[in-house]
């Protein structure tokens, strides 16, 4: 028989696992993918820069760009906003939480873990990610295995 509720469960992130235990790309430690970049936003009188780069719209959406016929990332506008990635590299993004990102932050088609544990084993697969408490850190890694433009925003 069972007791009547309320039940009380506390959510807790670092428990949650994939189904299929699919391994982190790369090797299994901090730092130790191809590529690392660190997007470190601040604001500054209520402006959001990211690595000191203000986002402006652009006067034609960036695939729009793409489609037009812009052949190079650089070509694209807005500047600082766009990074281009080699082929077939481990890809290890960091998006520490100074308190400046919004509350969720969109990341998709990436393997993420959005707590203070590193999960190498079976990384869940998000599509946004909380990022949790100020001073906490979100790491996102890829293989860029599919060329072509991907988005994170």
């Amino acid at each position: 028989m069972s007791t009547p509720g309320p039940y009380i469960l506390p959510f807790n992130e670092g428990k949650l696992a994939s189904l299929l235990s699919i391994p982190v790309s790369g090797f299994p430690e901090v730092g130790k993918a191809d590529v690392h970049i660190n997007l470190l936003a601040t604001t500054v009188n209520g402006i959001l820069k990211v690595n000191n780069v203000t986002y402006h719209n652009p006067p034609t959406p960036v695939l729009l760009q793409m489609l037009s016929g812009a052949q190079h990332p650089s070509d694209l506008l807005p500047g600082g906003s766009v990074y281009e990635l080699p082929s077939n590299k481990v890809v290890e993004i960091a998006l520490p939480n100074t308190a400046s990102y919004p509350p969720s932050w969109s990341a998709s088609l990436h393997r993420t873990s959005g707590n203070s544990t590193t999960n190498f084993v079976n990384p869940i697969w998000r599509d946004t990610v909380s990022m949790g408490s100020t001073g906490g850190n979100v790491t996102i890694r890829f293989v860029t295995d599919n060329s072509g433009p991907w988005f994170i925003h």
